[in-house]
């Protein structure tokens, strides 16, 4: 293949890549741009394809699957908030429902809970 320096640093060892119209991935074992100027030798060995890793006869091309809030499952929700979190940052949750029952936090988490006055549901 031409040795461009887009083809020089995608095929590096252990790259993956599909051939087009076909099923086999193959992997890198070698490249020689020096032997023949201009051009990219490319050794490569028949590797297995990661179906969670590659899509569309793209190697390493990741599927993403959109999140399913957990939430949308159930009919009456009890707590009303982000499902999908990241440390560090404040969340407030609300309960939707009448009877929620008991709250409990463990100690061992930095919580506050504040019960709404206007709303002590």
């Amino acid at each position: 293949m031409p040795g461009t320096e887009d083809n020089i640093n995608y095929f590096k060892r252990y790259s993956k890549f599909y051939i087009k119209d076909s099923d086999i991935c193959w992997r890198v074992e070698a490249t020689d741009w020096i032997s023949t100027p201009g051009v990219l030798e490319i050794n490569a060995v028949e590797y297995y394809a990661n179906e969670n890793e590659d899509a569309d006869s793209i190697a390493g091309r990741l599927i993403v699957n959109k999140p399913v809030n957990p939430n949308q499952l159930l009919d009456n929700v009890a707590i009303d908030g982000p499902t999908f979190i990241k440390p560090k940052i404040q969340y407030t949750y609300n309960a939707t429902c009448n009877s929620v029952g008991e709250w409990s936090v463990d100690s061992r988490y930095p919580v506050r809970m504040v019960i709404n006055p206007d709303n002590p549901r």
